[in-house]
């Protein structure tokens, strides 16, 4: 029990370290709201997901529409946490894979790849 532990600690540590967004270049401070406004970067912040191995804290860029003051977060969209704030398919599968392929090259992608059924 002590092993399962110390690796899903240290899976979730991994992932942490994998999941970090940057801030955004100054030709991508302006994304497109669901109101079909322009949302405009405020800064970077971090949510707690639930994995497989464990939580993880994910730091995303923050973006707020003038028109709607809501904040989209194109991130979570792209890792499929904006409902839930859980990797969804990875709380069930991702535990029973023991390695990460070499052509894995962005955080993206390991995350897919961890999150495939």
């Amino acid at each position: 029990m002590a092993v399962r532990s110390a690796m899903h600690q240290a899976g979730a540590a991994a992932l942490t370290e994998l999941l970090p967004f940057p801030a955004p270049a100054a030709d991508q401070r302006t994304v497109v709201c669901p109101c079909g406004h322009p949302a405009h970067y405020r800064e970077l912040r971090s949510q707690p997901v639930l994995t497989a191995v464990g939580r993880v804290e994910v730091s995303r860029p923050y973006y707020l529409c003038s028109h709607c003051h809501t904040g989209p977060f194109p991130a979570d969209v792209e890792l499929d946490i904006e409902k839930a704030g859980v990797l969804n398919r990875a709380a069930n599968s991702s535990y029973r894979r023991s390695g990460v392929p070499s052509g894995i090259r962005t955080r993206v992608t390991a995350v897919k790849f961890y999150s495939k059924v």
